[in-house]
Parts: C-alpha cells; sequence; structure tokens
C-alpha cells in the first residue's frame, strides 16, 4: 500500500531521539553557563576597576584632614608597619619627577617633639598617644615625622609588607621599590581588596600604583640618620634624637622642589600663635622646600586664624598652608617679602 504522504508534496520529519533532545538541552546550557561567567566577570572587572580609583581604607578610627599635595615636583610618603599595637618600622619615601628619589628609613625609638604640644616621647608613641584622644593616632604620627624632618608628609601606606620585603632583600631602599614596583606586585594590586595584604592608606591604589611605576630605572638615594643626630637624656639613659640644625644643612636640601627652589621666594613670619618657637619650626619647612627666610617675630596680640599673604605665583604658600592650616590670600605686589605668613592659634594642633 502507498502511502498518501508520498503524493501531498509534503515531508513528514522523523522525532529526534531522546539523546538528539539531551544534546540541545546541554548546549543551551553551557551557552547560558558561558554567558553568566562572562557577567561574572565582567562585573568583577568593573568593581575593580572602580575601587582602584577609590581611597584605601584608613586606618580604625582616623580623622581626616586636608593634605595639599604638590605633585608636580615631589611626593613624600610615610610608610609604616604594626606589629600588633605597636609601630614596628617606619620610613619616608620621596618621589621628584626630575630629581633622585630619596628613601629614608626612621628608627621607631627615637626621640622626638611630638606634634600638638605633646611633648617628648618615642616617636612611635605618636601612634598610641594619637589613639588615646580622639583616634588621631595615624593624624599624630604623620604631623610629628613631618615636624621632625620639617618636611611636609603628602600620604602614608600602612602595611605588614614592609618589614618583609624588607627582611627578604636585606632592608636596602633599592631593592625595597624594585620589588613593589615588580610586575607580580603591581598584578597583585588589581586583584586585591584591600592593596595589598591588609594595607591602608590615605590614597587610592592609582595613585599610590601611578606613583611607583614612575620610579622604574630611576637612580634612588638611600639616605641615613648617621651623623645628624644626637643623644638625649630619658629615664637617665641616653636615646637618639635628630639634631634639627645638622639635620636641615645635610639633608633637608635634598628634600626641595625644583619649582619651590627656582623662584626662592623671600618669607617673613610672625607668630600669633602663642606656641613658643612656631616660627621658627616654620622656617625650617620654608628653607627645606627651597624658600628663604628674611625676618622672623613675634606679634604683640594673637591672632585666631593663620593666613598667607602671597605676592607671587609660586606653590610654595600651597605647600606650607596645609600645615599651619592658613587661608591664602594672593596678589601681584611687589614687596620686600614675596610670602607674609602669620601663624594663629588654629595651628596648635601642629606645633
Amino acid at each position: 500500500m502507498i502511502h498518501a504522504a508520498r503524493f501531498s508534496g509534503r515531508h513528514t520529519p522523523a522525532k529526534p531521539s531522546q539523546a538528539a533532545k539531551g544534546y540541545s538541552f546541554g548546549r543551551k546550557v553551557g551557552k547560558w553557563l558561558i554567558v553568566l561567567v562572562l557577567a561574572a566577570a565582567l562585573v568583577y572587572t568593573a568593581k575593580q576597576a572602580i575601587s582602584f580609583w577609590q581611597p584605601l581604607p584608613n586606618l580604625p578610627n582616623q580623622n581626616n584632614y586636608p593634605i595639599g599635595t604638590n605633585y608636580k615636583d615631589r611626593i613624600n610618603l610615610l610608610l609604616v608597619s604594626f606589629e600588633g599595637e605597636e609601630v614596628s618600622w617606619l620610613g619616608v619615601l620621596s618621589i621628584s619627577t626630575d630629581q633622585k628619589i630619596l628613601f629614608l628609613p626612621l628608627d621607631p625609638g627615637l626621640t622626638a617633639n611630638l606634634a600638638g604640644s605633646r611633648g617628648e616621647y618615642r616617636l612611635a608613641s605618636a601612634w598610641k598617644l594619637g589613639n588615646l584622644d580622639g583616634g588621631e593616632g595615624m593624624n599624630l604620627l604623620w604631623d610629628s615625622v613631618s615636624r621632625e624632618l620639617a618636611v611636609p608628609i603628602d600620604g602614608y601606606i600602612a602595611t605588614t609588607d614592609w618589614p618583609v620585603v624588607a627582611a627578604r632583600f636585606g632592608g636596602d631602599a633599592p631593592s625595597i621599590l624594585a620589588t613593589v614596583t615588580s610586575p607580580f606586585f603591581l598584578a597583585k594590586a588589581l586583584v586585591t581588596d584591600p592593596w595589598p595584604n591588609g594595607a591602608t592608606a590615605s590614597l587610592s591604589r592609582w595613585e599610590i600604583w601611578s606613583r611607583l611605576t614612575t620610579l622604574g630605572d630611576r637612580d634612588l638615594e638611600s639616605l641615613s640618620l648617621s651623623g645628624v643626630t644626637t643623644s638625649v637624656a630619658v629615664g637617665g639613659q641616653g636615646v637618639p634624637a635628630i639634631e634639627a640644625e645638622s639635620f636641615d644643612s645635610r639633608l633637608g636640601p635634598l628634600f626641595r622642589e625644583a619649582g619651590i627652589a627656582k623662584a626662592h621666594s623671600k618669607v617673613s613670619i610672625v607668630n600669633a600663635s602663642g606656641i613658643p618657637g612656631a616660627a621658627v619650626e616654620l622656617a625650617r619647612y620654608v628653607r627645606n622646600l627651597g624658600g628663604e627666610v628674611i625676618g622672623i617675630e613675634s606679634a604683640a596680640t594673637p591672632a585666631k586664624k593663620s593666613t598667607i599673604l602671597d605676592h607671587t605665583k609660586g606653590s610654595l604658600s600651597s605647600r606650607l598652608a596645609p600645615l599651619i592650616r592658613a587661608d591664602v590670600t594672593r596678589d601681584t605686589q611687589a614687596l620686600r617679602s614675596d610670602l607674609e605668613i602669620t601663624i594663629g592659634e588654629n595651628a596648635q594642633g601642629v606645633f
């Protein structure tokens, strides 16, 4: 018997087998899995890209305050490591756009006049003392290091990686910098959160990455406090302390910023803060940055607010203003002083 379908012009397809159905379903599932994996990868990449531009977490209880950073010439970073609640390692990394990179290790046991009129303590003690007073540990450590060196500190990076790297490579600055700028270390920065190994910082990953990658094969000078320290008596024992005049004459000029040194602005300072010696301390910053101090005096009456009258277009006032919490007024008058600075009572948290 001949089936009518043979003469109808139509073809009756065979039903797919059970195996074919399973294969088709598997392909669909596979495609969806690929889509989901790609979407997850895209979301993860986007999240990491966004976090790369965001600030790293600050240390617990840290209260931020505005810092003026002149990235054009130089940025000074405080590197910190902790063992439990103790500061175990300190260093200052100074990155310049056209001069040598500087690395200065600091003994946490150095005796220092801590910022905020806290008195003489070990430099590392600033962390604990600050935290006892409103969670200002990193701020007090940051300010105290800056005050000892009379050099602006623009940011910090705190991580347990610093002493590990130092121990692995003998503790010399070139090896440390070669490690943190290696492709592996920077790749790690892109995929770990926070960066790296629980790091905290006042900078974003991008700022850290962009600064460290500029080092490359740049000349690096490893500095030492040998010859610029003196011994002071604390508890019947002699402990090391930085001798300001020796530091400023031997190491201070290395931290000069090209634009400021070229302008060589003349600066007069009036101390209206009620803090003895505040003008002398600020004068150290002026000289170490590349300016010239032509006058220091004390005001007959105190001023509430620090001010800077800047008669130039230079960057010195931008570097000094955050140190004394000053308002800056600019004009083009030709006077004996290029900068007229008044230190007010609001600077008492610094000196």
